[in-house]
């Protein structure tokens, strides 16, 4: 066999081999950024389900407390963070009035 047919070969024995390898690198990628992109949306769900959670332990104590909650506080408690609702929780018990839990 030839030089040449012998670098041919293995020309086409690396580039095969390569090409094996990015595809190989780029189902690791794609298997890390599903990982990431599963964790993240596990994240999201747990913050979401906390702050749901929050918002109505929240709501409840302010009618046991104070009766009807007015609109305009509906409003705030639905657009609450977490760290916002966790807050207020903490202020219920202090608070003679429902304006103070949200000063």
């Amino acid at each position: 066999m030839s030089n040449a047919v012998r670098r041919g070969r293995n020309w086409q024995e690396v580039t095969t081999m390569l090409v094996e390898r990015i595809k190989e690198s780029q189902q690791q990628y794609r298997q890390a950024g599903l990982s990431q992109g599963v964790a993240q949306q596990w994240q999201q769900g747990v913050e979401k389900g906390a702050t749901d959670v929050a918002r109505s332990i929240l709501q409840r104590q302010l009618q046991r407390r104070f009766g009807h909650i007015p609109p305009h506080i509906e409003s705030q408690l639905n657009a609450a963070r977490l760290d916002d609702l966790d807050q207020w929780i903490d202020r219920l018990f202090d608070s003679l009035t429902i304006g103070e839990v949200f000063r």
